[in-house]
């Protein structure tokens, strides 16, 4: 038996190439965990609530100033809850919610600019049309009779606002992960967690 002794270096240590190679070792260092997609991901903004007139109340808190997505953080952790989600941020860009749920409903009506009156005689569910889609919303009525051509640009206007919202999350995914497999924030990681190498790069 024999004991060998190697050399290890920090980040900063180490040759340009051998930080070259090792940020090509640990590309998706901060994208190999659902947490980078989940925080937030369709959750409404502070001007969305201000502009809906929605008052904050326990229930409701800023997201940590260290989440990810960049611009105006959502405000409300609570609206949506699902069991899981698919989605492409390149060729097909679409993003779909298994079993989605909304946990405030007159939060969700407001949010949707839809009367209260109105949404009393409303029944939503969300569908997702095959692959390569966004889930969508469908509302009816409760029932089953057509909604008069005013309620309709109501109704219309409703799925419009949640597409949007949708598309929105597709977005902050694709500037997420930009953000965290770019070489400043696999860099960032590296030093934060204090990674060791080889003098050639290697995770020691």
């Amino acid at each position: 038996m024999r004991i060998k002794e190697t050399k290890v270096y920090l980040f900063d240590e180490l040759s340009e190439e051998a930080k070259d190679k090792a940020v090509e070792k640990l590309s998706d260092i901060n994208i190999d965990f659902e947490w980078w997609f989940d925080e937030g991901l369709i959750e409404l903004s502070s001007k969305e609530m201000k502009d809906r007139h929605i008052k904050l109340s326990d229930k409701w808190y800023e997201i940590s100033p260290h989440a990810n997505i960049k611009g105006e953080y959502p405000a409300y952790t609570g609206l949506f809850k699902w069991k899981q989600i698919y989605f492409e941020i390149d060729r097909n860009s679409y993003l779909q919610f298994v079993d989605l749920e909304v946990k405030d409903d007159d939060t969700f009506r407001k949010f949707l600019r839809i009367p209260k009156r109105l949404w009393q005689d409303c029944h939503y569910s969300f569908d997702t049309p095959g692959r390569y889609r966004n889930t969508f919303i469908v509302i009816e009525t409760e029932n089953g009779e057509d909604f008069t051509p005013k309620q309709q640009e109501i109704i219309d206007r409703a799925i419009e606002i949640f597409a949007d919202k949708v598309s929105e999350g597709l977005s902050n995914l694709r500037v997420n992960y930009e953000y965290l497999s770019s070489r400043e924030a696999i860099i960032d990681t590296i030093k934060a967690n204090d990674y060791e190498f080889t003098e050639d790069g290697e995770i020691a």
